[in-house]
């Protein structure tokens, strides 16, 4: 199996030529190139970490959703407290994470 590239919208896949057209933005065939052995290595080595990046960034939405609806009940003081420095950590982890993705695809790593 080969990584091609769509030069058009960047989609990367799995193939052993060159698709007739780009599953995502429908490119024609001459848009895709195949990645060299060190640019698909790269897409192979960090697919992991961006997974697990993205779930991250899943998870902290989670906690800002839940928080958000603990402060509704409204409970008691020391609840809120809990519930706004957690959206507060929830959020700058989120970032943190999208940031580091943002890394990973200057680098090629996506």
């Amino acid at each position: 199996m080969n990584l091609f590239k769509c030069t058009a919208c960047g989609f990367v896949y799995e193939a052993d030529e060159a698709l007739d057209f780009c599953p995502k933005c429908g490119a024609p065939k001459e848009k895709h190139v195949l990645l060299s052995e060190e640019d698909a290595n790269k897409i192979y080595a960090s697919d992991e970490s961006n997974d697990l990046h993205m779930e991250l960034v899943n998870l902290a939405a989670t906690m800002i959703d839940l928080s958000e609806a603990g402060i509704e009940i409204g409970l008691d003081p020391g609840c809120i407290d809990v519930f706004e420095k957690t959206i507060k950590m929830a959020w700058e982890i989120k970032n943190l994470a999208k940031a580091e993705l943002g890394i990973h695809m200057t680098k090629g790593k996506w």
